[in-house]
């Protein structure tokens, strides 16, 4: 689904379908299915995330993308800072997950089925801009196991009943919209950079760092900006704080670049009061540290890669190969244009002799030309019902993701 926080919750889907009688048992069967031995690479976490790609059809680094948390808690990197790896990539960054009681009754509507919206367990949320509603808490994590329309049964109302109740409003957005410029990213950045730009703009605002004096320490800053009930929830240290003192962890570690990526954002969004656009030209000013090898440019030449996309018959490792592009940033380039990967079309079970990919153009026709829905565009062609939705779900996100960032912009 788009925007769907996955692991624990495609777990559970997977369990619910198939009939299986455990959560381990679906994860036998995931590495079964996958060929993958699931005691190989020692932690749980790190084999789980190729058999749920691959059960969606996806690169495991294009289910990071679009379904865990991963690139926001990997968003700040230091020299000699050891990367997460698969093991820790589908972890939260808050001990409760959240739902919107209104979102899980427009997917049910529209999809047939809840999921759980990645964009609610973003830290620092507690607030649907798209129903301008407060979220619903659950406070028992393993709910993700389950649909959100059966965890609307167990949750409990959010500690904020307004928006205004967790500070001023534009602060809020702010932090949010860098929150999920940093998720969307999908690349970590240089922290001693990061660090550099955030000082110079401290300057500007008389903010100090760790060894100034006679300024307004960056915790002084940030509880004023903020509500203090807020402030607590997302940065904990904030409890221990008090006006004029400074808090080691929050003012020497923004100082240093050794901060959370949360406090990071939270100092950038109270120092940057003119909007995005700033943040935005701050983050391009900083090295990306993603790719080794070659840089990759600045615009990519639409045409052409449509065409290798053509060549190579929608295989998106052979168009970065074809192309001699880093692959990662072609494959973001390709899922950005509404292409997506056919890497996986002849390993789905058909009862058709017809060639793969003459079988999905036929599909595309009926649905498209035609005005069939999926399952007719199928009926008849042996193509799997699950897969070509699949296909048609991953050319409709970006204008998914559009609309919703209508809603939020728009508020």
């Amino acid at each position: 689904m788009p925007d769907e926080l996955g692991g624990w919750g495609h777990i559970g889907r997977l369990k619910a379908l198939n009939g299986f009688i455990s959560v381990d048992a679906t994860r036998q069967h995931l590495f079964s299915w996958t060929g993958e031995d699931s005691k190989a690479h020692g932690k749980r976490n790190a084999t789980i995330v190729r058999p749920l790609a691959a059960a969606a059809g996806l690169e495991p680094i294009d289910y990071l993308q679009h379904h865990s948390l991963h690139y926001l808690s990997n968003a700040i990197w230091q020299p000699g800072q050891q990367r997460l790896g698969l093991g820790q990539s589908l972890m939260l960054l808050r001990p409760n997950v959240y739902l919107c009681r209104r979102c899980v009754q427009d997917d049910l509507q529209h999809y047939g089925m809840a999921y759980w919206h990645r964009e609610h367990q973003l830290p620092g949320n507690y607030w649907c801009f798209v129903h301008e509603s407060p979220l619903k808490c659950v406070e028992n994590s393993k709910a993700l196991y389950h649909s959100p329309s059966q965890a609307l049964r167990n949750c409990s109302k959010s500690q904020f009943s307004r928006l205004e109740d967790m500070g001023h409003a534009n602060l809020i957005k702010r932090f949010l919209q860098i929150e999920k410029g940093f998720l969307a990213a999908h690349k970590p950045l240089d922290g001693l950079a990061v660090t550099r730009v955030l000082l110079e703009a401290a300057a500007k605002a008389g903010v100090r760092d760790w060894r100034g004096a006679n300024h307004t320490p960056f915790s002084d800053l940030l509880h004023s900006k903020f509500s203090a009930q807020w402030l607590c929830s997302v940065l904990p240290v904030f409890r221990e704080k008090q006006m004029g003192l400074r808090l080691e962890t929050i003012d020497k570690g923004l100082s240093k670049g050794y901060a959370s990526v949360t406090a990071f954002i939270v100092a950038l969004a109270a120092l940057y009061d003119a909007g995005s656009s700033e943040i935005d030209a701050l983050l391009s000013e900083v090295p990306d540290l993603s790719l080794a090898g070659p840089a990759s440019p600045q615009i990519m030449n639409v045409d052409k890669l449509r065409r290798a996309y053509v060549k190579e018959s929608g295989r998106h490792r052979r168009v970065a190969k074809r192309l001699g592009l880093p692959r990662r940033t072609t494959i973001n380039h390709l899922h950005r244009m509404g292409l997506p990967s056919l890497d996986r079309i002849g390993c789905v079970p058909s009862t058709s002799a017809e060639e793969p990919l003459l079988r999905l153009r036929r599909a595309i026709e009926r649905f498209v030309e035609d005005g069939q829905s999926v399952s007719e565009a199928c009926e008849g062609l042996g193509l799997d019902v699950s897969y070509f939705e699949n296909l048609l779900r991953a050319t409709a996100g970006n204008l998914y993701q559009a609309t919703r960032l209508m809603a939020y912009e728009n508020n």
